[in-house]
């Protein structure tokens, strides 16, 4: 009799541990799943990030051109405008004097 217990004790441990097995196994092929699932996410999120990233550095370059080409007009203008500026003067100089009273 001691026997038949000791023996369905084993039974029953060994029926727990193949259970625990087989929810180790389930368990780690849902981690596996999901790691699956998270990697994808991430390389498409890194995608996403990289298309953005991309567009974004197009638009800095073409503010930036524009910016350039703002700043060589501003540059003609002035140029434009001191030479004016000095001719005026000049004009100014060549004027008779104006005697007052």
């Amino acid at each position: 009799m001691a026997d038949d217990n000791g023996a369905g004790r084993i039974d029953r441990i060994e029926q727990a541990l193949e259970r625990l097995v087989d929810t180790m196994a389930m368990a780690d092929r849902r981690l596996e799943a999901r790691f699956t699932q998270l990697s994808y996410l991430i390389n498409d999120m890194h995608e996403a990030t990289a298309k953005e990233f991309k567009f974004m550095l197009g638009w800095q370059v073409i503010a930036q051109e524009q910016m350039d080409k703002q700043t060589a007009l501003q540059r003609v203008r002035d140029e434009r405008i001191e030479k004016l500026i000095l001719a005026i003067g000049e004009l100014i100089k060549r004027l008779p004097e104006r005697k007052e009273g």
